[in-house]
């Protein structure tokens, strides 16, 4: 990560600042905690790109959408599917950098024990995420997120040896 910083503080000409309250990646985050997501889709430009490399971690391929309807596709059917009742964030860090963001947090996502394997109604699941937004007239061309699953799934291990497996 350290690339991704010099690379944002080699812009020329534009100042580093930290994201203002109403700022488009504050506002990304909060329509995400939501799961407002028709919001969600808005707020992409209509060639947008939304990329998360870190999902290798389960050896499927790396999340790499194209344009708002798929990405609010996306998030809708992951958060159906997981069963998701809560997204919250905490948002350690965020700073912008002429037309890029950078936001470092911790993501509590609350979700139904039983879609990953745990015999519990709901569990939380932990861990910490960077994402690197660039925007353009207002909205987002460009989110990349890196999300610790590996942590995510000590906590899923954890759960399980606590609670055992969910048996359908």
């Amino acid at each position: 990560m350290r690339w991704l910083l010099l690379l944002l503080l080699s812009f020329s000409g534009h100042s580093v600042a930290d994201c203002a309250a109403d700022s488009l990646p504050y506002r990304w985050i909060k329509v995400i905690e939501d799961q407002n997501w028709g919001a969600l889709q808005n707020l992409f430009a209509e060639d947008a790109r939304y990329h998360d490399p870190t999902m290798a971690f389960f050896d499927v391929p790396e999340i790499d959408l194209r344009g708002p309807h798929a990405i609010r596709q996306f998030w809708q059917e992951s958060s159906e599917g997981s069963g998701t009742s809560a997204i919250d964030y905490t948002i350690s860090h965020c700073f912008q950098a002429g037309s890029m963001s950078v936001l470092t947090l911790e993501v509590a996502v609350t979700v139904a024990g039983n879609a990953w394997g745990i015999n519990k109604d709901s569990i939380v699941l932990r861990a910490a995420q960077t994402s690197v937004l660039r925007t353009e007239n207002g909205l987002i061309v460009e989110a990349t997120d890196l999300v610790d699953y590996a942590a995510m799934m000590r906590q899923v291990e954890t759960l399980k040896q606590t609670f055992g497996p969910y048996d359908s």
